[in-house]
């Protein structure tokens, strides 16, 4: 009798512990998401005060970032186009060589890429966590874009949303790294849910 209350026991304390973990990883996991986003954002705003680009823009997705950014010696033209199956169309809009490569600088791809064409950037099932697309052309470069992925645990949900519109941007210009909100000024409200619990992230 005694050892099966002993058993009971340990039981239940095993479960209440997997299911504490449980609930610890998922709140680390979004506090992570939380926390990249939070330097992505400075990051972005950084480069343009140091002149690296004349403007960039950040696009929230349902699982990652999409940073549009205009070097200032930029003389074709790279874009972010429509929703493809998981993730964006990247539109060519000058011809050259499209390089793409991971959040190291090292390339996974490069291809000579003509005018007025585009691809699916598929890049939410990537195992890199960033990509970055540009073309080159000679001694003449087009924007850059930026594919950063914030969902650390690809198999689980990072519980970031934005406020329930995964449309908006947010656009960060020189000469004084002014900030707008596409369709106005304002702030982006990226909802946090961890844990049983949410919290505002404000972007302004």
């Amino acid at each position: 009798m005694e050892l099966l209350v002993v058993v009971s026991i340990i039981a239940i304390v095993s479960v209440a512990g997997i299911v504490g973990f449980r609930g610890l990883s998922d709140s680390l996991i979004t506090k992570e998401a939380k926390g990249l986003i939070e330097d992505t954002v400075k990051q972005a705003e950084q480069e343009v005060l140091r002149d690296d680009y004349k403007t960039s823009k950040i696009n929230f997705l349902e699982d990652f970032l999409v940073i549009e950014s205009a070097p200032n010696d930029k003389t074709l033209t790279l874009s972010l186009g429509a929703v493809c199956t998981n993730g964006r169309n990247i539109v060519f809009e000058s011809s050259g060589t499209l390089t793409r490569k991971d959040g190291d600088g090292n390339v996974l791809s490069a291809k000579s890429v003509t005018a007025s064409t585009s691809e699916c950037a598929d890049f939410k099932d990537s195992k890199e966590s960033e990509w970055v697309y540009q073309i080159a052309s000679g001694d003449e470069v087009s924007d850059v874009i930026r594919f950063i992925h914030f969902n650390v645990d690809r198999e689980r949900v990072s519980g970031i949303t934005l406020d329930g519109d995964t449309s908006k941007t947010l656009t960060i210009e020189a000469p004084y790294a002014k900030k707008t909100i596409s369709g106005g000024s304002g702030s982006i409200d990226l909802i946090v849910t961890g844990n049983d619990s949410s919290e505002d992230l404000v972007i302004k």
